[in-house]
């Protein structure tokens, strides 16, 4: 019996299984469903469904136990559940991250010293605080003139609402003691609102807090032609005649190497870091999500219809 659980090859080889790669395989499948396409993880899977947010782990030590398994290489070390609780000088990673060794930084600039990942299915996806303020002023994006279409199709990805919290005790009082000393000349926009949060109420009223799942969505996880493979880490690009022609991919359960030919690849390579974002050019996961969704149109216009309806 082969050892190999990798297909020979595919339509698209995606990288990586945190947010931007599931918005990546769930538009995928919902405007190009006759593609095959095998997504290709690192970490274990932790949570059930695959990508699911933690805080849905009811269990304190099934959380606790899903939190460790994705801190490898750094399982083991010190966590710290407070920024604040951190003492001066100290690297701390929160539970579920690991520190990159030396930080992140260009040459000259201080960087992020405790730039921190995730290594699971979900990704940082698995474990983030499902805030999604959308920018405003400064922070939004001048090239791109449709960004709130692209906000709007990124709330659609992450389920994102602001009701989750409305009988949460005090909330209105709140809410109007702090427009009564910030509102005065401030737009609609800006004035006091509930927090958009990608997280929603089940009919108990048991709270669900967004992940990867969420943005795979049913037509990713029902799509035959879907694949995700945990535990895989795609070692290096083939390239032949200065294209790329397939991936390497260590299978860690068995140390097995194996190559897969894909037609098309996508790198997930944008990672949330502790305080702060590296790669984007304004903070928040919403304008992060809406940045992919940019995918949709070159998808749509380009690399979906490489892909004939019954391939």
């Amino acid at each position: 019996m082969s050892s190999n659980r990798y297909p020979a090859a595919v339509d698209v080889a995606i990288v990586g299984s945190g947010p931007t790669a599931s918005a990546y395989a769930r538009i995928l499948s919902e405007e190009a469903p006759g593609a095959t396409i095998a997504m290709f993880e690192v970490g274990p899977t932790v949570s059930n469904p695959p990508g699911a947010h933690v805080k849905n782990i009811e269990d304190p030590e099934r959380r606790s136990l899903a939190q460790r398994a994705s801190e490898s290489p750094g399982a083991g070390t010190a966590t710290v559940n407070s920024p604040g609780a951190v003492k001066s000088g100290e690297r701390r990673a929160r539970p579920s991250t690991y520190l990159l060794p030396t930080g992140y930084a260009f040459p000259g600039e201080d960087g992020l010293p405790v730039a921190a990942m995730s290594s699971n299915v979900g990704g940082m996806a698995a474990h983030w605080t499902a805030a999604c303020p959308r920018s405003g002023g400064k922070e939004r994006m001048p090239f791109l003139p449709d960004l709130d279409e692209l906000l709007d199709e990124a709330d659609r990805l992450l389920g994102v609402t602001t009701s989750a919290f409305d009988g949460a005790p005090f909330s209105d009082l709140v809410r109007e003691r702090l427009a009564t000393v910030v509102e005065q000349g401030r737009k609609p926009a800006y004035r006091v609102q509930p927090m958009p949060l990608a997280v929603h109420r089940r009919e108990d009223g048991g709270l669900v807090w967004s992940g990867s799942d969420v943005v795979m969505g049913d037509v990713s996880r029902e799509n035959p032609q879907f694949e995700l493979f945990d535990e895989s880490l795609v070692t290096r690009v083939l390239v032949e005649d200065g294209i790329a022609s397939g991936v390497e991919v260590q299978d860690r359960r068995n140390g097995g190497t194996h190559h897969v030919a894909p037609a098309m690849l996508w790198w997930e390579v944008t990672r949330c870091a502790r305080r702060s974002c590296c790669g984007l050019p304004a903070s928040g996961p919403t304008r992060w999500a809406a940045t992919l969704t940019t995918r949709r149109r070159w998808c749509s216009r380009a690399g979906c219809a490489a892909f004939p309806p019954n391939r």
